[in-house]
């Protein structure tokens, strides 16, 4: 009778009409590359965990990929982390979405990084939330476009600030508008200046008004205009005063007279000079009365001429006596008649001298008996 050199091959004794079962499996410490890889499903799955456990990295690599995906969650959960880093990506490939749920965070964090970066969208989506979260920062920097795409809202609360910052540019500008708004503010603050700048206008539209606030004044500067102009009124009144000064000129130059009037009273009174200065001349036209009043007179004096010149008779007016003693002279003789005929006698009482030399005869001639 012939046998073969294990006892895993050999052919089990049956009785006419008995079922045929898998022959039981000695030492795989002694089977050789040959002799694993013919070993049948229903043969691995009598393997106990143990006897997984204790295979040596080189025989754990000699199973074909279908062979791992016959293992039970049991036994991948069973596998070292050695054994874990040295499947090959063909192996991490294979493994089913259950194997993959079963993995423990130690396993997770010892995957090989190609290894991680060979799985599908569905295999990384089938990951538990404390596995995300014990992604190595090299996973996270290893994880593909097409499976970031894929994280589930859960997946992207579970990542830590740290695990945030190595996301990829290309891989944040991918995800959808839903997937950014679903980073907690501790997570959106954490992005750097170059995540901030990859995200989409639809992304910057969709960000949560808690998520807007939660913006450093660096990651305020790093928007780009475009995502600047994307803002919605909503996200803007929700901009700390903070955060509003530190507009970069040429994106706040870039805001429409929507988007600035929806500004309070108390964000205008955080512009800096040198915002003031980059006003347009539409957005000074579109500023309320009740942002006018909030301007400091340093600002007032900042304002250019031919912007003071495109606001209405009402805007002019909704100045207070001390923003109006606050033109320079230059801005004064800026006027047009219309302006001047509808400065309040408060107003025309603030003129100091130097403003009242200033103003021409066509101004002096529009001002109403009762002004002066």
């Amino acid at each position: 009778m012939n046998v073969t050199a294990s006892a895993a091959f050999r052919t089990p004794s049956t009785t006419m009409g008995a079922a045929v079962v898998a022959p039981a499996v000695g030492d795989l410490s002694t089977y050789t590359t040959a002799q694993i890889q013919a070993l049948t499903a229903a043969q691995i799955a009598t393997l106990t965990t143990q006897a997984i456990s204790s295979l040596a990295t080189d025989k754990i690599v000699a199973f074909q990929p279908t062979q791992i995906k016959a293992f039970t969650v049991n036994q991948v959960a069973a596998l070292t982390t050695d054994q874990v880093q040295a499947l090959t990506t063909g192996q991490a490939s294979a493994l089913t979405t259950a194997q993959v749920a079963a993995l423990t965070t130690a396993q997770v964090a010892s995957l090989e990084t190609a290894d991680l970066a060979a799985m599908t969208k569905a295999q990384i989506t089938s990951m538990t939330a404390p596995q995300v979260g014990a992604l190595t920062t090299d996973l996270v920097v290893a994880l593909t476009t097409a499976q970031t795409t894929g994280l589930t809202l859960v997946q992207i609360a579970a990542f830590k600030t740290s695990q945030i910052a190595k996301f990829e540019t290309a891989d944040l500008a991918a995800m959808s508008a839903i997937q950014i708004a679903g980073l907690t503010t501790g997570q959106t603050a954490a992005l750097t200046d170059a995540q901030i700048a990859s995200l989409t206008a639809t992304q910057i539209k969709g960000l949560k008004v808690a998520q807007v606030t939660a913006l450093t004044t660096g990651q305020i500067q790093a928007l780009t205009t475009a995502q600047i102009s994307a803002l919605s009124a909503a996200q803007i009144i929700a901009m700390t005063t903070a955060q509003v000064a530190s507009f970069e000129t040429a994106d706040f130059a870039a805001m429409s007279k929507v988007q600035l009037g929806a500004m309070t009273a108390a964000q205008v009174g955080a512009f800096t000079t040198d915002l003031i200065a980059a006003l347009t001349t539409a957005q000074a036209s579109g500023l309320t009365v009740a942002q006018i009043a909030g301007l400091k007179t340093s600002q007032i004096a900042k304002l250019e001429t031919a912007d003071l010149a495109a606001m209405s008779a009402t805007q002019i007016a909704a100045l207070s006596a001390p923003q109006t003693a606050a033109l320079t002279t230059t801005q004064t003789a800026s006027l047009t008649a219309i302006q001047i005929k509808g400065l309040k006698v408060t107003q025309v009482a603030a003129l100091t001298t130097d403003q009242i030399e200033a103003l021409t005869t066509a101004q002096l001639n529009a001002m109403t008996t009762a002004a002066i």
